[in-house]
């Protein structure tokens, strides 16, 4: 059982990670955000992968959050070029799509689902 000095451990911990939140409908992204925005004090968001990139570029990043399906880069294409520069964030895929297909993006190199 989680007792209040665990919650205040892991809040004190989650305050130090930068994440990045990348989703391209921006009423989803606006709440999760707002989300997000209690956990995480270092918190970036992009509307698509090409987005994502850009803060990745300038911006040390702890953990990417990304959708799946987003115009201009998605989310598995994200990834590949998240590993091919070899920035050391880790990589979680949230999706309201349930035909995704997850080997993929275990082969491409994501950390969670």
């Amino acid at each position: 059982m989680i007792n209040n000095t665990d919650v205040a451990r892991l809040v004190s911990i989650s305050k130090n990670i930068s994440v990045l939140y990348v989703e391209d409908d921006d009423f989803i992204r606006a709440q999760m955000t707002n989300l997000l925005a209690d956990i995480f004090d270092d918190l970036k968001e992009a509307k698509n992968g090409k987005e994502a990139i850009e803060i990745l570029r300038t911006d040390s990043i702890d953990i990417v959050i990304t959708d799946v399906v987003m115009p201009v880069m998605d989310g598995l294409e994200l990834v590949k070029n998240i590993k091919s520069e070899k920035f050391e964030s880790k990589i979680v895929i949230m999706s309201a799509v349930e035909d995704v297909d997850l080997e993929k993006f275990e082969q491409a190199g994501v950390d969670a689902f």
